[in-house]
């Protein structure tokens, strides 16, 4: 819409309350965004720290079956044991908070399309009525315009074919409105 434009008032303050609602779901996108990085980082160290004791203990494991023992072999194993038993209990609340910060996000995100879509209908439905009442000031003025050509016409006592008659495709597109509206 044009800055000088302005809007009828039931569309400005249903745009401006879905603006308020836009603003507050991007927000809330945005908190929901950052809390879901925050349980993606949480989980990925865990599935890193979990991957790099496994590489570990595959490492020992294959060292002692060449017949490379250490001393501090089964002390180390069973520290990696205990680790990753700790990390798989960690694993399904880590998965549930990505989970629940991923729906926030997407719920938040629809709220501002929905926002955003209502914003755009209230402001071409907005549009359309400042249109329509632009197309009565013209219809009017159009109407004065051919009754002067008309009567002008009549005066100057010229006879024969108007000078000026509406093109096909607006004869059409008033036939079609004209129906459309049950003026037929």
């Amino acid at each position: 819409m044009s800055a000088a434009l302005k809007l009828p008032e039931p569309f400005e303050s249903e745009i401006s309350g879905l603006a308020d609602e836009l603003a507050d779901a991007m927000a809330d996108a945005a908190s929901a965004l950052s809390t879901l990085g925050a349980a993606e980082a949480h989980l990925d160290k865990i599935s890193t720290r979990m991957s790099d004791l496994a590489r570990e203990r595959g490492e020992i494991v294959s060292r002692r079956s060449a017949g490379r023992e250490e001393p501090d072999d089964g002390q180390r194993l069973a520290l990696i044991q205990a680790d990753t038993e700790g990390l798989k209990a960690m694993l399904p609340d880590a998965m549930e908070r990505v989970s629940k910060a991923r729906a926030s996000h997407s719920a938040a995100s629809a709220i501002a399309a929905k926002c955003r879509d209502g914003i755009a209908r209230a402001e071409t439905l907005a549009a359309r009525e400042v249109l329509v009442t632009y197309a009565g000031v013209l219809a009017d003025q159009l109407f004065d315009t051919v009754k002067a050509i008309e009567e002008a016409g009549r005066r100057a006592a010229v006879g024969g074919r108007p000078p000026w008659g509406a093109s096909k495709q607006l004869r059409e597109m008033l036939r079609t409105l004209a129906v459309q509206r049950g003026d037929h």
